[in-house]
This record gives C-alpha cells, structure tokens and sequence, in this order.
C-alpha cells in the first residue's frame, strides 16, 4: 500500500486510495479462494495505511507541533483511540459514532499511558506513580480503581500497564528519581480476580533498562523501549519473543527504518488486528505519533494451480505453525513437513481451511 508523499500534507487527490475493504479468505476447496469484504474505510481515522516506512499518524489531530503526543492505543472494537500528552499531563479520547469520528476531548479521568484490555471492557493507565483501571459500566465506564500493592509501590513509579489475554499484566517500575536507564518491566498474573505480587522479568529484558512495554495478546512477543547499547538514539524500541519454555528471547533492535530521526523513539503499541505498529519520535518539544506495517505480523500470500496450494509468509515471529482442517468445527491439525515461511500442499476435494498458529 501506498503512503502519503508528504505525512504533513497529504495530496487530497489521493484519498480514493484508502483501505475500503478487508479481504478475509475463508475457504480453500479443489482450486478456489473465496473472500468477504467489511467496509472498514472509517478505521485509523481513515488515514491511508502505511506501508514499510513510517509516516506520521493524523497530523494535525493527533500529532501537533509543540506536544509530545505518545501511546496512542486503540480500542479492540477500533471504535475509540486514546493518547497521551505532554505538557498537558493527561489522555485525550477520539469516538467513532454514527459514522464519524469526534475530534479529541480531554478523558474523563485524569492519566496517562492508557491500555485496553483485550475484551475492551477496562481501561488501564497511571496518575501520579500508580497505576488504575476504569471498567465499562453500561454505555459509560464507573469510577477509577487503585490497583493494590502488589503492583503500585512506595518509592517507585509504575507505569505503562499492557493487559494480556489472561488479563495479567506486564508494566514498567523505576524509581522515583530515577531515568529511562533504572526502568524495569514487571509481570503480574491475574489470578482468583486479583493482581499477585510482580515479578521482575530480570535478565534479559530488563539488562540495561527497559521501559514502556507493549506485549502481544497471546505473550508471544513484546516490544519495548531500552538506551542499552546498540541503540540509535537516546530511547531505541526492542523486540523479544516468547521461547517454548516460556522464558524470553534476548532482544534485538527493530532497526533505523523505526529508531532514527529523533532524540528518542517511544511507546510501541500495536493495533488490535496486529497489522500495524505505532510509536512516538520525540525531539523536545514535539513528539509526533508514527505508524508503520507491523513487521512482525504475517504476511500470508496464497496461489492456486489445479493440483497444489502454496502458501508463503513473510514474517519475523519464530515459532509459527501451519495447521488445517477439512470443515471448520472439526479439530486442527497441524501439517506435516513444513519448514521455514512456505509451504506446497496437495488441493483437496473436500474443503479445507489453514491457519497460522502461534
């Protein structure tokens, strides 16, 4: 997909090509790929999708001069879009109702740093050196919630919560008087409807300091921010990935396409649908909102012929399992004999699905 020349001042001439439809493929059967399509042109604000370089997201509503705008998160639904700023110390919140987006209104609830649970139903964020939830009540959301002292510490500030599919939660804690170098990433498990006591993920996340992480709703991979060495700027965004044992990968650096051009790069978050990364470049006083093609999301290509299916994806995750299935309700199975990011499997007569599993 094509980006706008210039992410300041998009060519209104180009507007036709914004995503307008969602292909999903649903069915395989002897030769034939049948798709629906969802009009989702309202989706992003309806900004043009970025490709592989990043460009700056909605400027002129998101991303303003003279505002450090960061962790802009967005709702599951893809109905709300939630950001921070500096100076103004707190979130601002933009709704898609009746077919329209509103333009950016102060939160309800003074803080920063907002993440969704996966379900939608709870928006966690920190105030002050601690971290709360609001959860929705009804069509409105009820008053904010402390968390206890199993997350929130004397002497330390937690921040940056990111909220998994289990609903635990990993965040960041440094102290008080501390910089991005002491920021550690910290994991506490839901568990009998409570936050247990947080566990430092040690080494190596945390080997150099390591801050502001935003991990996948399966834990499969998170992203973060580090100055540790092999940085390019003062703040670089890492990538680590889930090993089988469940322990993490050492990070490595996600690269100057994303960690160049700014004193520091910020607050990775990823889209709902996992297609698109979102971060902050900050050059004092102005920290503008970029998004860019996830580059650890899967890219699927499939082609036909009368006797084969060929799949291929490009992708950075490791561990990806192709798996199949004659009729959907039917039990997965994964495919023998696959190795690398492609596969050649024989047409069936009968229908069958394929999936990439995590």
């Amino acid at each position: 997909m094509k980006t706008t020349p210039d992410a300041m001042n998009p060519d209104p001439s180009r507007t036709s090509q914004r995503l307008k439809y969602l292909l999903i493929p649903v069915i395989l059967s002897a030769g034939a790929l049948f798709t629906c399509a969802e009009d989702l042109s309202w989706q992003y604000l309806g900004q043009i999708p970025p490709g592989n370089t990043p460009v700056v997201f909605a400027p002129g509503v998101v991303s303003v001069a003279n505002k450090n705008t960061h962790a802009l998160a967005i709702s599951p639904d893809g109905k709300t879009i939630i950001f921070s700023r500096y100076p103004d110390g707190t979130s601002f919140i933009m709704t898609y109702t009746n077919n329209q987006w509103s333009g950016p209104v102060q939160s309800f609830f003074y803080g920063k740093e907002v993440s969704f649970s996966p379900d939608g139903n709870k928006m966690f964020y920190y105030t002050g050196d601690d971290i709360y939830y609001v959860a929705r009540q009804g069509s409105g959301w009820n008053s904010p919630v402390r968390l206890g002292p199993n997350v929130n510490t004397t002497g330390n500030i937690e921040y940056y919560p990111s909220i998994v599919r289990s609903q635990s939660m990993y965040f960041s804690r440094a102290p008080t008087n501390g910089d991005w170098s002491t920021g550690r990433i910290m994991f506490s498990e839901y568990t009998n409807g409570d936050y247990q006591p947080a566990v430092d993920l040690g080494a190596p996340i945390n080997n150099g300091g390591a801050l502001h992480a935003w991990v996948a709703p399966d834990e499969s991979y998170m992203l973060f921010n580090s100055p540790r060495p092999g940085s390019h700027t003062g703040l670089d965004i890492w990538a680590s990935f889930r090993n089988q044992d469940g322990t993490w990968s050492n990070p490595r650096n996600v690269g100057a396409t994303v960690n160049s051009g700014a004193d520091a790069i910020l607050c990775p978050k990823v889209s709902p649908d996992g297609k698109y990364l979102f971060f902050t470049k900050l050059t004092q006083p102005t920290g503008l909102v970029y998004w860019v093609a996830n580059p650890f999301f899967p890219q699927v290509t499939i082609s036909l012929n009368n006797t084969n299916v060929n799949l291929s994806w490009s992708t950075n995750l490791p561990n990806f399992t192709l798996e199949s299935v004659a009729r959907l309700g039917d039990t997965w199975t994964t495919v023998p004999g696959v190795t690398g990011y492609s596969a050649t499997l024989p047409v069936s007569a009968d229908s069958q699905f394929f999936r990439l599993r995590r």
